[in-house]
């Protein structure tokens, strides 16, 4: 029986995080630029059907331990692009993150392309972060000219004004693997230590335009309702060992 409620135990928790991350999915559905999360799972160490008195052979079946999450990754896939109209909105399409500074000199990585410029003509996210752009050579950052009507970014990331006064590039970064960022909050994500590389890659710009989020929300309800399932057969688990506890209890 505490083998029953181990195991009962490890699915009901497993479940649960699949049900947190499902829910995390769900609410960022029209989050621009989000990129949902996957789970996996996998079992724990399975130990021999063994019991003494019983004959034992290289066949013996085996018993498995319960269910583990081994961990989450950020799925990459590309969003839709949607069209807003704003001049100062871009979507990335192929890989890539903007890379974004704050205040505080600290350092994220974003897809959203809700962006704006500054007084001193500098492009910012929509808190004010700034957006990482090589300047052509002779461009000052502190007086670029750019203004939220008058900004031009093509399909290369290159910027400009209206009038044709080139003022840099929009840098992308992206890493291996989609463990490698966390998510720091506000659909911005940061290395996961120290020894990730971030490196600077080519995609598309698509100017009056926003990503939107990769989340089917056909599937996430799928999954939703089968990791209800799956946690309400653990749980029931759980009460048939009580069950047999209180039966052998009453035993006199």
């Amino acid at each position: 029986m505490f083998f029953i409620l181990n195991n009962s135990k490890s699915g009901m928790i497993a479940q649960q995080q699949k049900l947190d991350i499902i829910s995390n999915n769900m609410v960022n559905v029209n989050t621009h630029g989000y990129k949902k999360i996957d789970s996996s799972f996998s079992s724990l160490f399975y130990r021999d059907l063994n019991t003494n008195g019983i004959p034992t052979s290289e066949n013996n079946a085996l018993i498995g331990n319960g269910v583990k999450n081994t961990g989450v990754t950020r799925n990459k896939t590309q969003g839709s692009l949607q069209l807003t109209g704003q001049n100062t909105d871009v979507a990335i399409d192929g890989a890539g993150f903007f890379k974004i500074t704050d205040a505080n000199g600290e350092v994220a990585y974003t897809r959203s392309g809700a962006l704006n410029v500054d007084i001193f003509g500098r492009l910012t996210d929509k808190d004010g972060n700034l957006i990482e752009v090589s300047y052509n050579e002779g461009i000052n950052p502190a007086n670029t000219g750019l203004t939220n009507t008058n900004v031009v970014i093509d399909k290369n990331g290159f910027v400009s004004t209206s009038d044709g006064k080139e003022i840099g590039r929009i840098n992308l970064y992206d890493t291996v693997g989609g463990g490698s960022l966390i998510s720091k909050g506000d659909n911005k994500f940061v290395p996961i230590d120290e020894n990730v590389i971030m490196f600077q890659v080519e995609a598309n710009f698509y100017q009056g335009h926003l990503e939107m989020s990769n989340v089917d929300v056909g599937e996430e309800m799928s999954d939703m309702i089968l990791a209800q399932r799956a946690y309400q057969m653990a749980s029931k688990g759980v009460t048939t060992a009580d069950e047999m506890w209180s039966m052998l209890n009453n035993i006199r």
